[in-house]
């Protein structure tokens, strides 16, 4: 599940037909579906990977926002690093 929805967000932000947005949307439910239909997991299991999906995705934009500006990508940096070479 955590990983059906660290697949499907990004998809969904990603594409630009609405279509497109909502088959992505649907795909965790069918997962949620799959996974509880052939009792190879219970809708907690579920929720559970869910959270740690959740949890994952905020401690990386946390994450993203602590590191130092010099981590960045600048292009012009990069540009002048590679001229002086």
């Amino acid at each position: 599940m955590a990983f059906s929805l660290m697949i499907a967000v990004p998809a969904v932000m990603l594409v630009r037909r609405m279509v497109f947005k909502v088959l992505w949307a649907f795909y965790p439910l069918v997962i949620l579906f799959a996974i509880v239909v052939t009792a190879n997991h219970f809708w907690l299991d579920a929720a559970i990977g869910a959270l740690v999906a959740v949890a994952a995705a905020v401690a990386a934009y946390r994450l993203s926002k602590a590191r130092p500006s010099n981590w960045a990508w600048n292009g012009a940096k990069a540009q002048r690093a590679t001229a002086s070479a």
